[in-house]
């Protein structure tokens, strides 16, 4: 094998079905004879002998030969030969492997006939032609496989005499990758930028000492860093080195390059040698060198860097044993630094806990890169280092911070007089290639079975986030997943591949959501190389023919219907995935598929995201293939159609969105199914579950209500099934039902001991089953609880011996009258309308005889705040609206406001006080509980002060509808030391929070309509050197205010807040913004009598502004208009002028107008359009102009979205930058004439490539 580089560049072409002359194509034939042994037909029998002892040379001697040829031909000018026999060699194993499938799919329903006797239709005849086809099926598998026979044979037969290798010398042959290694050392020659912290937390970890634990402990410490090839790991090493033998520390420092072939006796020689600094004789005895190397290290305390360590599951615990075995004659506090790019080589050689290596910010990767490009060249001209500086931030964006790709591309760069031309022409190529190479090699180290998956995953776009359960069950249908141990599932198979790929840095993880990835840019670069012809995505501005030999297709979905015939002519199509790049939100595509599953029979993966499948899909039962069908909308055809999808025997995944199928039982090859409904009729019974004895992960079973007893719930045998996540749902249509069966229908659920979350809705019974209540053994590893809508469930009985619970949500259990404690184990709770108070006697007596009193008083300050609005306040933040509308006899409800929405509050508190069943006064005493969340429940502020104090684990609290707290003291939020977030929705009586705004932890501040809340600062404004004090402390980054009263100093001490939402609050007048120097996103919607924004000027972070709804807003000053803005939403063009500095007019880019009254621009306010030249979005959403204002001057402009404009009549002509329309739920006369060709709304946007157009 040639250097990675050369081969990155002319060899991607092996890449492709590299995985396929490895042991994969080995276990196929093994699958091939295990189809060929059962049932093999009479007039095939005296074949069978013959047949097999050609699989079997095959196997055992022709396959080994294919490695030592691949690589061979690597260096040979026959390589094209070569690659062409592996291209037919490709096709004949997928062309067996569809019929292999086919083969699977006739045992399969020989299975299922089996539990499924067959109906009467089915004649003798029929089943007479069935097995006539199952032979035909098994005759063309025996051609596929002598197919490939011909081709080894062929390549065994003409490559060995062409590529000058002897029979021998490849029979006799053990394969190694021959493959040429930097050799690295302890110095790097050269600057090194953006490393320092990274070198200083390394230099703090080999200060650290042993414990002294033991006599024989080992006196050394492995530290080990791991990051993608070319992540700058030897770099961070030498830096480290260098530092290291400036600091004098150790005695000595010693640098081994291990490289990708684990040699001790190599290695050893290499420590020897830094260690001597002398070559090293070539002992061929082991232990001498062994000796040679403990002899130096005795009493010494040393420093070693293993580097670029390529350990696998081949190297031998005992390997490691003679390596490490003369490492502990030094002295103790000896360290051993081990960089790798897999983490698992890191581990094997003994490092604790390997961390991956960071990449460079922005700005340091950009040094690095103009350092190497430039290097000692002095750029006296500032307009010529500018445009360099311009071009090359534009060459970082293409490098994905890759230091490797910085120094090689820079390289280029520094070959030649910096000039722009030249740089531009380096900007515009292929950047990549030469970088590709370390890359590769990482590859070519992957399993043959992960490469393939790898491949496969360029079939995701660029920066696309894919869910673990969704790559896993892809993998499985496509058959890339192979299991070394034959009770091995596949899922925990696809799982460690999983694991693998992320600890050798193919895959990175999510941060925020860890069950996602997404591949690096570069790894994506890779992944799209080296599946060349195998993978295809059609996306914007990918103007390539699809290779005819493409299997695996994805498609933006209003990208379908254009390429569709094109798709459909691939031969050998294995998968269709339509999905959008982003969050599909969008009018959906309506695609017909019949013609592609008429034409691709090999289809194995059909995933449609973003599209309405129209007419019926008779034809998919011809795809006998078929391991995947996701459909995520709504598909429209009938019903008949998709209950014939029960033929599909080898389906794997099933998503038909709200389609139901019957007698799903007959899949029994499924392994998900999102979504089982019972109905009361034939085909829809629980029993349909009982064969499913593959599905594993999560499961939601609707309909329970339709169980009648418990052994017809037993049939679903959940028990036996490999479920993480259940979810149980009855379906009373009304809420009075109450059915002892529903206990029994519960005792018959009981799920399988590893389940994981446990949801059950709707569910009328008065107690738990046995399995929660008396014998839970099958739940002790729960830790997800909810319980939602139980209306007959009276006590919550052992619930809290489930000591592994960390997420309980108990919801809506009108009935339930006792409360027991809670499992310590609990992180998150929410309650949500309980009939428990919480709440001891006299609180509620005292909230009785004062609850006409304290509404009254909400009531007044509706009135006098909000006016004849008083309403629409309401109906904004509350789902009252029906039971306001049942107490009033006012249908318009305008002068009988106030009584109506006292009336309102007075049921709502009564129906609070007087319906609780039972009460508990003890405070909650949960100490992991970290996330605390409570609606609709009566709990008074001694009970919630009292709780919260010994919550101290708390980082988010929630309350929502909680009409019987006053306050929230300043002492007790004081004590809940690592609070985050802090959010309170429609408390009506709470009229003070203490503390919120110097607490030293909250960093979210949420109030949602508290009509009664005197929102106050609790610095000391008056004392300078307090107010300095206090805001250094408070670390609040976000404050929402919506529906309260906030004081006008506020905002004083929040200097590093950076969103603030200020909304529905009138009695601010003017908001004082100016020392907010960290605000990035400032909301002021609905705010009717405020004047003005005080201090924009100094807001030079500020980001996106929104103030619409504030039709009093007007800024003159110069200390009050913004110096630059990227975002703002405004419902008055005037005050574009009035916020925005001229100089600032340049930086916007996003402007959207909301509910604007004008029906017309005037001229002035066209003007100010000409300024905006770099605006590249404009929206009109809901406003009543009648015209657009001229928009030809946005020479910038992308995109123009129109909304709800019911008047709008004439479009303005737009600029040719335009490349995307969209104009939804206007007028239909303006709608339809912007779909008219004649009409000249439409010549005004016909050259927009993407139109959206919808009444």
């Amino acid at each position: 094998m040639v250097d990675p580089l050369t081969t990155s560049i002319v060899g991607w072409g092996f890449s492709a079905a590299g995985w396929l002359i490895s042991p994969i194509l080995t276990r196929f034939l093994n699958k091939c004879f295990d189809a060929l042994g059962i049932d093999l037909p009479p007039y095939l029998l005296f074949r069978k002998h013959a047949l097999f002892e050609k699989l079997e040379n095959l196997q055992t001697i022709l396959l080994p030969q294919l490695l030592i040829l691949t690589e061979a031909a690597q260096q040979s000018p026959h390589r094209p030969l070569l690659k062409q026999w592996l291209q037919k060699l490709r096709y004949a194993f997928y062309e067996a492997e569809h019929v292999l499938g086919l083969v699977e799919y006739k045992r399969l329903e020989k299975e299922v006939n089996s539990f499924f006797p067959l109906e009467t239709k089915f004649s003798a005849k029929k089943v007479k032609i069935k097995l006539f086809k199952f032979c035909s099926e098994k005759k063309k598998l025996v051609k596929s496989l002598e197919n490939i026979e011909k081709i080894v044979n062929e390549a065994t037969d003409k490559l060995v005499g062409l590529l000058n290798l002897s029979s021998n010398s490849i029979n006799n042959s053990t394969h190694r990758p021959n493959v040429q290694y930097r050799e690295t050392t302890s110095t790097s020659g050269s600057m090194v930028i953006g490393r320092d912290k990274d070198r200083d937390e390394i230099v703090k970890l080999l200060r650290e000492n042993l414990l002294e634990s033991s006599s024989n402990a080992n006196c050394y410490s492995v530290i080990g860093i791991w990051g993608m090839g070319g992540s700058g790991k030897t770099t961070l090493a030498q830096y480290v080195c260098e530092y290291e033998k400036e600091a004098n520390y150790f005695d000595l420092v010693i640098w081994a390059h291990v490289s990708q072939t684990f040699n001790v006796h190599a290695i050893l020689k290499k420590i020897s040698e830094s260690a001597y600094m002398e070559p090293c004789p070539d002992f061929s005895s082991l232990e001498v060198l062994q000796s040679k190397v403990e002899e130096k290290l005795r009493g010494q305390r040393y420093f070693m860097v293993l580097d670029d360590a390529w350990c696998d599951k081949t190297v031998s615990e005992q390997e490691v044993d003679q390596l490490f075995a003369p490492l502990k004659a030094g002295k103790r506090g000896s360290k051993i630094l081990v960089t790798s790019r897999i983490e698992e080589a890191a581990i094997i050689l003994r490092a604790k806990n390997p961390v991956p290596l960071r990449e460079l910010d922005k700005e340091q990767f950009l040094s690095l890169f103009m350092c190497k490009a430039l290097g000692d060249t002095q750029i006296r001209n500032n307009h010529l280092e500018k445009r360099l500086l311009s071009i090359g931030e534009q060459i970082v964006a293409k490098l994905c911070r890759s230091p490797l790709a910085a120094t090689t591309v820079a390289g280029q760069l520094r070959r030649r007089v910096p000039e722009p031309d030249f740089w531009l022409s380096i900007l515009n190529t292929g950047l990549l290639n030469d970088t590709m190479g370390a890359l590769y090699l990482s590859y070519q180290y992957l399993p043959p079975p992960l490469q393939r998956c790898f491949q496969f995953c360029s079939i995701f776009y660029k920066g696309q986030k894919f869910g673990h359960d969704h790559l896993v069950n892809l993998w499985i249908a496509e058959g890339f997943i192979e299991a070394e141990v034959s009770n091995e599932h596949m899922k925990d198979i696809a799982n460690r591949y999983i694991l693998e790929l992320i600890s050798s840095s193919f895959f990175q993880v999510d941060e925020r959501q860890g069950n996602k990835y997404f591949m690096h840019d570069l790894m994506h670069d890779l992944a799209e190389l080296v599946s060349e012809g195998e993978c295809f995505r059609i996306e914007n501005g990918n103007e390539k023919e699809i290779p005819t030999q493409t299997r695996h297709v994805s498609v933006l979905p209003n990208m379908l219907e254009e390429y569709m015939e094109r798709i459909c002519k691939l031969k050998y199509l294995c998968t269709i995935m339509v999905q959008p790049q982003l969050r599909f939100t969008g009018t959906k595509e309506r695609v017909n598929l019949n013609a592609l599953f008429m034409k691709s029979r090999q289809l194995r993966v059909v995933h449609i995201d973003g599209c309405l499948v129209e007419k019926n899909l008779e034809s998919v039962l011809k795809l006998r293939n078929l391991r995947y069908l996701s459909v995520q909308f709504t598909i429209h055809g009938n019903s008949k159609s998709y209950n014939s999808l029960n033929q599909l025997y080898q389906l794997c995944v099933l998503d038909t969105g709200r389609q139901h199928i019957s007698n799903v039982g007959r899949l029994i090859s499924l392994h998900k199914l999102k979504e089982f409904h019972i109905e009361r009729a034939s085909g829809f019974e629980i029993k349909q579950l009982k064969h499913l004895t593959n599905l594993y992960g999560s499961l939601s079973i609707y309909g329970l209500h339709n169980v009648e007893s418990k052994e017809e719930a037993n049939q679903a045998k959940l028990s036996a099934k490999d479920l993480h996540k259940l979810k149980l749902y009855w379906g009373y249509e009304s809420k009075d039902v109450l059915r002892d069966i529903d206990v029994e229908t519960l005792e018959g659920l009981c799920p399988p001991p590893q389940i994981k979350e446990l949801s059950i809705h709707g569910y009328t019974g008065k107690r738990f089953p046995s399995w929660i209540s008396e014998n839970n053994e099958n739940i002790i590893h729960l830790k997800h609880l909810e319980l939602s809508d139980c209306r007959g469930l009276e006590a919550l009985k052992r619930i809290n011996e489930l000591c592994n619970l960390q997420y309980l949500t108990i919801s809506n259990l009108p009935r339930l009258n006792s409360w027991e404690p809670l499992p310590l184990s609990v992180t998150k709770l929410k309650l949500d309308c309980l009939p428990i108070a919480f709440a001891r006697k006299k609180d509620i007596e005292m909230l009785t005889s004062t609850r006409i009193s304290r509404i009254s008083d909400i009531v007044n300050f509706l009135d006098n705040t909000f006016g004849d609005n008083a309403y629409a306040a309401m109906e904004f933040n509350f789902d009252w609206v029906e039971e306001m509308m049942e107490l009033s006899d006012n249908e318009q409800m305008v002068s009988t406001i106030s009584k109506d929405i006292e009336k309102c509050l007075v049921k709502k508190l009564d129906n609070l006080i007087f319906q609780f069943t039972n009460t508990y006064d003890e405070q909650f005493f949960l100490p992991a509980l970290e996330k605390l969340s409570i609606r609709s429940c009566f709990i008074t502020d001694k009970i919630l002060a009292r709780s919260l104090k010994g919550l101290t684990s708390l980082t988010h609290v929630t309350l929502e509808d909680i009409i019987t707290i006053t306050c929230i003291p300043k002492e007790v939020l004081s004590l809940l030391n690592n609070i985050m977030v802090l959010e309170v929705y429609r408390c009506l009586l709470l009229k003070s929070i203490g503390g919120w705004d110097t607490h030293r932890s909250l960093q979210k501040f949420t109030i949602d309509f508290c009509p009664s809340l005197i929102l106050q600062t609790s610095i000391d404004t008056k004392n300078c050197n307090n107010l300095e004090l206090t805001s250094s402390l408070c670390i609040l980054k976000e404050v929402m205010l919506d529906g309260c009263m906030p004081s006008d100093d506020i905002l004083q001490g929040l200097i590093s807040l950076k969103t603030l939402f200020v909304w529905n609050c009138p009695t601010i007048v003017d908001l004082h913004i100016g020392h907010l120097k960290s605000l990035v996103c400032l909301f002021v919607r609905d705010c009717p009598n405020i004047v003005s924004l005080r201090g924009c000027s100094e807001l030079e972070n500020l980001y996106s502004l929104d103030v619409t709804g504030c039709q009093k807003l007007e800024c003159y000053s110069d200390t009050d208009k913004l110096p630059q803005l990227y975002k703002l939403y405004i419902s008055r063009f005037s005050l574009v002028a009035q916020l925005i500095s001229i100089s600032g007019f340049s930086s916007l880019v996003i402007l959207r107008f909301y509910k604007v009254q004008l029906e017309y621009f005037s001229p002035e306010e066209c003007e100010v359009l000409h300024y905006l030249s770099s605006l590249e979005e404009l929206n009109f959403l809901d406003c009543k102009l009648r015209s657009l204002p001229p928009l030809l001057c946005l020479l910038s402009l992308k995109k123009l979205s129109i909304r709800g404009c019911v008047n709008l009549i004439v479009l303005a002509e737009l600029p040719p930058s335009t490349q995307t329309i969209s104009i939804l739920e206007c007028n239909e006369e303006f709608t339809r004439s912007c779909k008219d060709t004649s009409h000249p709304n439409w010549h005004k946007i016909s050259h927009i490539p993407k139109k959206n157009i919808e009444r």
